[in-house]
Parts: C-alpha cells; sequence; structure tokens
C-alpha cells in the first residue's frame, strides 16, 4: 500500500477496494518517473492476479487463475476506476463506467453472524474474488464512502485516494505532494503571463 493512504485512514468497507484500484500505476514524477510501461500494470499476468487475491486472502493458494480471469478482473477494475474518477466534483462528462453490469458475478444477500445481512459473491475462485470487491463497492454507497473513493486530478499521478475533506471537494491524493505541484505550476504560469504583458 502506498505511503499516501495509511490503512487507519480508509474506512474498511473501502479499503480492499482502495488497493485493487491502485493496481494500475499512472504516476510518472518522482521516483515512478523511469518506470517501465509494462511494470505499470500490477494485474499483467494470471500469476500476479493469482498473488494480488491470495495476499489479500481472497482466494486459496493453487486456486486456477487464467487469462479470461485476468481479462474480467482488469474489465472490473478498469470500471471502478472510471467510476471513482467521476466521483470528483470537478469531474467533466460521463463515465465511462455508466451502463456497466458484471451479470458473471452474481451477488447474493445472507445472513451472516449475529443475524447481520451482509452481501456475498454466489461463486468460488476468481470470480468470487471479484464478487467480494463488487459487494464492497455496494456496502460503501450504502454507507456513502464510496462518494468519497477519488482519482488524484493530477495527470502525472492518477492515484485512487479517499477523500477525507469535510466538503468532499477534494482533488489530490496528498496535498504536499500533487497539490503542491500543481499550485507551484500556477502560480509559474500566472507570473510568466504577468511578465509577459508587463513588456
Amino acid at each position: 500500500m502506498d505511503q499516501r493512504i495509511p490503512a487507519g485512514e480508509v474506512p474498511d468497507e473501502v479499503r480492499l477496494v482502495n488497493e485493487f484500484l491502485n493496481t494500475l500505476d499512472l504516476e510518472t514524477f518522482g521516483e515512478h518517473a523511469g518506470k517501465p510501461d509494462e511494470e505499470r500494470e500490477g494485474l499483467r499476468s494470471p500469476e500476479r492476479l493469482e498473488a494480488w487475491l491470495v495476499g489479500r486472502g481472497l482466494l486459496g493458494r493453487g486456486e486456477s487463475v487464467g487469462e479470461w480471469d485476468l481479462d474480467l478482473a482488469v474489465k472490473v477494475r478498469d470500471a471502478l476506476r472510471s467510476a471513482a474518477s467521476s466521483n470528483s466534483s470537478l469531474a467533466r462528462g460521463r463515465s465511462e463506467a455508466v451502463g456497466v453490469s458484471f451479470d458473471e458475478l452474481p451477488l447474493v444477500l445472507r445472513i451472516g453472524e449475529a443475524s447481520k445481512p451482509e452481501l456475498a459473491s454466489r461463486e468460488g475462485g476468481v470470480k468470487g474474488a471479484l464478487g467480494r470487491i463488487l459487494a464492497d463497492v455496494a456496502v460503501a454507497a450504502s454507507k456513502g464512502t464510496w462518494a468519497r473513493m477519488k482519482i488524484c486530478a493530477a495527470e502525472d499521478c492518477r492515484w485512487a485516494y479517499y477523500d477525507h475533506s469535510k466538503s468532499r471537494t477534494g482533488r489530490w491524493c496528498a496535498m504536499q505532494t500533487c497539490g503542491n505541484r500543481h499550485k507551484t505550476r500556477r502560480y509559474r504560469r500566472k507570473r510568466r503571463n504577468s511578465v509577459g504583458q508587463g513588456r
């Protein structure tokens, strides 16, 4: 998990979703600037997907993971990233995820411990793991925390983060990095423009 998102600061129902969204690394500044394109995709092979799911207790070791599973996982992640991007109040246009459904990942309502209703996947394996992530999104939406899952507005970052601002209008994954870089660029641009106009 990235240092910008301490585990204790992300509500439980979106923590796993947050990590899943960040299996794609689009950051192109600082230590990530020279990262090869093929390394930016955390789910670049069935083996990588298996390792990610097993590492989070979503899949048992040795369970089969194929190309079809990988394609579905990337499709789910990219749709959720698009939806999270549109959670920003500054997002323009309609999310590419509107109307996308995952019929192959059916969820059911079951009665869990202490007679508490909970959403669960009807499937096992990778489908079950992805269903668990979608169930977390549904729970987060019902609690109002999904609306705070966003994608950093910095084009050279695009990290998924949880917006803690009271007004829910945060734009940056971290003010001290992406926010300050944006402010500095804007200041320099204004200064250049004012110097150019003064000549």
